[in-house]
């Protein structure tokens, strides 16, 4: 496994797309705001140890909602999971997470929930 988190270690790669700790990330209409969010949330699941779960990010600016291309092998109520869906949370406003759409806590603070 990379060590993200070594000195000398590119984190952010920017030949055939964009990656973040191997994650692909995109936006489609490449706001930055969106690839702002995308790139916290891959930072935070790195630091997690999590990074290995996600494949891909993809922000669909039209529907305003965020989507994670997922492993195969990461269960949907295992604890890992949930740990994503947390890093999730804290860095992304609005996002879709196994069929389910949730809302970050910025989102949340907006709009008084």
């Amino acid at each position: 496994m990379v060590d993200y988190f070594d000195e000398k270690i590119q984190q952010v790669e920017f030949k055939d797309g964009m990656k973040s700790f191997g994650i692909e990330i995109e936006s489609r209409y490449e706001k930055a705001w969106e690839i702002a969010e995308m790139l916290n949330f891959t930072t935070n699941v790195a630091m997690h140890e999590l990074h290995s779960y996600v494949e891909s990010v993809y922000y669909d600016s039209k529907a305003n909602i965020c989507s994670f291309k997922l492993s195969s092998n990461l269960e949907q109520y295992s604890e890992a999971a949930e740990k994503i869906k947390l890093c999730a949370r804290n860095t992304i406003s609005q996002f879709e997470m196994f069929g389910y759409i949730d809302h970050g806590l910025e989102y949340k603070k907006e709009m008084g929930l």
